[in-house]
């Protein structure tokens, strides 16, 4: 359960399914074939009670957490931690990608890679969704890029970080990663 004290910038907020009525939550959950840590929605902390998400309806950017949310998300961090100063790169690689829109294909996405992933088909979960818009995020998509653009920063420094490559989900393409996918990459541990 999230905790406010615990949080830091950077972390990723996994968000639980939020009861019967979150259908969506549980269209998402469902086709993530995990039956540990099923999570509906990814979000990044980016301080001072809020967060940085890609959610159906609104474009991406800030968001404030509501305390009703709390016993819905779980906290992940990178193994490591970050510094001061890649928290600034996080938030700096963050708003570059403020003010784009959500990306109903990622659904498909979702969709796709299940099944790849039930059938062992690699190539089906590591593709392109049909129609799918590269300026367009769905949530678990922007916050894998958003790890990754971290280390091409030219003043990223390694500190404690082991990783060279933060894909989070390096056996998924990116247009189809779904938001558990976020934690089989080995990169990320689960602070609460």
């Amino acid at each position: 359960m999230f905790d406010i004290n615990k949080v830091e910038i950077g972390d990723i907020l996994q968000h639980k399914i939020k009861g019967k009525n979150d259908y969506l939550g549980i269209f998402i959950s469902w086709f993530s074939l995990s039956k540990k840590d099923k999570y509906a929605h990814s979000a990044g902390y980016i301080g001072k009670g809020k967060k940085a998400e890609a959610h159906m309806g609104h474009k991406f950017g800030e968001m404030s957490i509501d305390p009703k949310e709390y016993k819905w998300i779980d906290i992940w961090r990178i193994k490591g931690g970050m510094n001061p100063k890649q928290y600034g790169i996080f938030l700096r690689v963050t708003k570059r990608y403020y003010g784009r829109n959500y990306d109903p294909i990622g659904l498909i996405g979702t969709i796709r890679s299940t099944l790849g992933k039930l059938f062992s088909f690699k190539w089906l979960s590591n593709s392109d969704p049909i129609f799918n818009n590269p300026k367009d995020f769905f949530c678990s998509e922007i916050m894998n890029r958003i790890y990754e653009d971290m280390v091409k920063e030219p003043d990223w420094v390694w500190g404690k970080i082991k990783f060279k490559n933060l894909d989070l989900a390096p056996d998924i393409h990116e247009e189809a990663t779904q938001p558990t996918d976020l934690n089989q990459g080995g990169k990320l541990y689960k602070v609460s």
